[in-house]
């Protein structure tokens, strides 16, 4: 019987933790968003929060509430920048020095004489 109060009682005491941690994300993320925070509950996968801001918008973040991630964004909530676009952008960055130039298509008008 001892044992069934201990357990209620862990039970009792990491959803009290849990409900905290949610508190606090949500009061992070209030100061930095613009819109209402709806609810902040603990997701189904790995160690992410789920953040509900509307019906049709839902954010991710960790317990930290160091970032969010929103349509396939993520947006560091320190610097306010958007990673993902940050990254995307480095990854298309092309060196122009590399192209061949020995192959390049030359369009000369008369004689292509200057003068």
């Amino acid at each position: 019987m001892k044992f069934i109060g201990a357990t209620i009682m862990l039970f009792a005491a990491a959803h009290t933790i849990a409900s905290s941690v949610e508190d606090e994300i949500k009061a992070n993320l209030s100061k930095l968003l613009a819109v209402p925070i709806e609810k902040v509950s603990k997701s189904g996968f790995g160690d992410l929060y789920e953040v509900i801001l509307t019906s049709t918008n839902i954010a991710y973040t960790d317990k930290s509430a160091s970032f969010l991630i929103v349509g396939g964004a993520v947006l560091d909530t320190a610097t306010k920048q958007n990673l993902t676009e940050m990254r995307i952008a480095e990854l298309s960055r092309f060196d122009w020095r590399n192209l061949p130039l020995q192959d390049a298509i030359k369009t000369v008008k008369g004689n292509g004489a200057h003068g």
